[in-house]
């Protein structure tokens, strides 16, 4: 599909009201089961011990395909289960007056990915949570020993987005496999994408059998997501500076959308884009992880 052609579609899907969502639901052929709740009194963020984090250990994993496979060794980190909802972004906007409730990208459903975020942006949320969780008195014990630190190890993990290496492991896990859920091709009960019937985003959660080693849902589909890493060569190489906030350049999107055909579900598929763009595919999921 030719870039035009492509920003139309988004153009038009962008602005579908609720009716229209729910009609492509239930046209689909497939069953909403979505599998999560969220706290009222959190920010929107799902409930648990990580408030909707799950567990990547430390260890090396293959990333990229074919000739550009090589083997990363990332430390532990905690990557979100779900992409950030409407909801979650609104308590941000409504929290810093960023912006208001009208604004094109918290217009969707609360329980779907918020979209047509800019890179800038959803770095500013991600800084906003850190500190937000770290002040709560009710950050569950095990999220704020890890946000707040000890006396030799303060606040040296953050809320942030993921590496392109971070999502990938998350995505893939060890086993070098090609979707999330495995090697199999693309199903309706797997991810949202063109196939699926639904031409919108979908709430998070609505495809646990698309679900990656980890946990992490809605890796493929749905929308593409945010990446804090520069779109470098491979090898993957934090240390070349990919990783600085600072530094120009195109920023790397993952997972394919409810738009892309099942070639862009794969965990090794990467595009690169503007950081200031706002697209009606475009959304993010958050990583806890240390400072470099």
């Amino acid at each position: 599909m030719n870039k035009p052609a492509l920003v139309a579609i988004l153009s038009i899907s962008f602005f579908l009201g609720d009716a229209s969502r729910q009609v492509f639901q239930k046209s689909s052929g497939h069953t909403i089961t979505p599998s999560r709740t969220f706290r009222s009194d959190a920010w929107d963020l799902p409930r648990g011990e990580l408030l909707g984090f799950v567990e990547v250990p430390a260890g090396s994993f293959v990333m990229g395909e074919n000739m550009s496979r090589h083997a990363v060794h990332l430390p532990r980190f905690y990557i979100g289960k779900f992409e950030v909802t409407v909801a979650q972004f609104q308590a941000f906007l409504n929290a810093t007056t960023r912006g208001a409730k009208g604004s094109r990208n918290v217009q969707g459903l609360p329980d779907h990915p918020v979209r047509g975020v800019a890179w800038p942006e959803a770095m500013k949320y991600a800084r906003w949570l850190t500190q937000t969780l770290r002040r709560w008195s009710g950050t569950p014990r095990a999220l704020a020993d890890l946000l707040r630190g000890t006396y030799y190890d303060q606040l040296q993990w953050r809320v942030t987005l993921p590496s392109e290496a971070e999502w990938e492991k998350a995505a893939r896990g060890l086993d070098g496999r090609v979707y999330p859920w495995g090697n199999k091709q693309p199903s309706n009960n797997h991810a949202n994408y063109p196939d699926a019937g639904f031409r919108t985003t979908v709430p998070v959660g609505s495809f646990p059998e698309g679900r990656s080693p980890y946990g992490a849902q809605d890796m493929s589909g749905n929308v593409w997501e945010w990446t804090r890493s520069l779109y470098r060569d491979y090898p993957y190489d934090p240390s070349d500076g990919r990783e600085l906030p600072a530094m120009t350049g195109l920023r790397v999107l993952r997972g394919g959308s409810f738009l892309y055909r099942p070639h862009n579900l794969r965990t090794t598929t990467r595009i690169g884009d503007i950081p200031e763009i706002r697209m009606s595919d475009y959304g993010f999921r958050l990583v806890i992880t240390r400072r470099p």
